[in-house]
């Protein structure tokens, strides 16, 4: 779920009016009010960027779905033949142990794909929970299989995505203090928003408080605590779920284990 940089980023450059034209008509099932092909970042994902008359794409079903705030996407278990991409908002994943307890895994920001770790096992592995209202696009599995030579290209990069993705999570509870993971946690979210064209400084963390202290696995007084410290010390502020990063050179560096915390 988390990584410094997109595998996929160079596939989210501005698109064309020309291509947003052709790519509205293929949107299958725009959300009245919400979002649709044309308008995606994530567009890329499951249709290429050069369309032209003389080269069509194959055309992919993907049907959108409004999520609100705690309406579960999928639940652990669940047999899985989708691909689905974050158009809006956000998916926070989850397991729970043999006590009942709930872990958090991390969270799907837009312009990412959530679940490709399930896709060996045909199995969902965690459940995903929507963190605020979300859209998101669910494309058959075995269309992008049977799909053009593009969408071939398309399930080869989420596969090394998902790759990536647990290589840096795995980077990221490897940090030897609560300050470093925190702030590992921070620079992601921010090159990975980047990556999706939006801005690397201001941006919605779709977890709690709560949340971010159970992926970490720290104590929510020990990430209130952080905050403060880093507000105070002019890295980033936190208003709610709303963070703003201050001082990204600062923060990386306190990720890395040279900042004084």
């Amino acid at each position: 779920m988390y990584h410094s940089k997109s595998i996929l980023s160079e596939n989210f450059s501005a698109t064309t009016k020309e291509n947003q034209e052709q790519m509205s008509e293929l949107s299958p099932n725009p959300i009245k009010g919400g979002s649709n092909c044309a308008f995606c970042q994530a567009v890329a994902l499951c249709q290429p960027q050069s369309i032209s008359a003389s080269s069509p794409p194959h055309r992919l079903e993907a049907k959108q779905r409004l999520l609100k705030r705690g309406q579960v996407l999928f639940k652990q278990g669940q047999p899985q033949d989708l691909l689905t991409v974050v158009c809006t908002g956000a998916i926070k994943s989850r397991i729970y142990n043999r006590n009942g307890e709930e872990r958090v895994l991390g969270v799907t920001i837009t312009g990412e794909a959530v679940g490709l770790d399930s896709l060996s096992k045909r199995k969902y592995a965690y459940d995903a929970i929507a963190t605020g209202e979300t859209i998101v696009c669910e494309i058959g599995y075995q269309d992008v299989q049977s799909g053009s030579a593009s969408q071939a290209a398309l399930y080869k990069m989420l596969m090394a995505q998902m790759a990536h993705n647990n290589k840096i999570l795995n980077s990221v509870m490897g940090r030897k203090n609560a300050a470093e993971r925190l702030a590992a946690l921070m620079c992601n979210l921010s090159a990975r928003f980047e990556a999706s064209g939006y801005s690397a400084t201001e941006f919605n963390l779709g977890l709690s408080r709560s949340d971010i202290a159970n992926c970490l696995g720290l104590a929510k007084e020990t990430i209130s605590r952080l905050l403060t410290r880093f507000s105070k010390d002019g890295l980033l502020a936190v208003n709610a779920k709303r963070a703003r990063i201050i001082n990204l050179t600062a923060l990386q560096a306190v990720a890395d284990g040279a900042g004084n915390y």
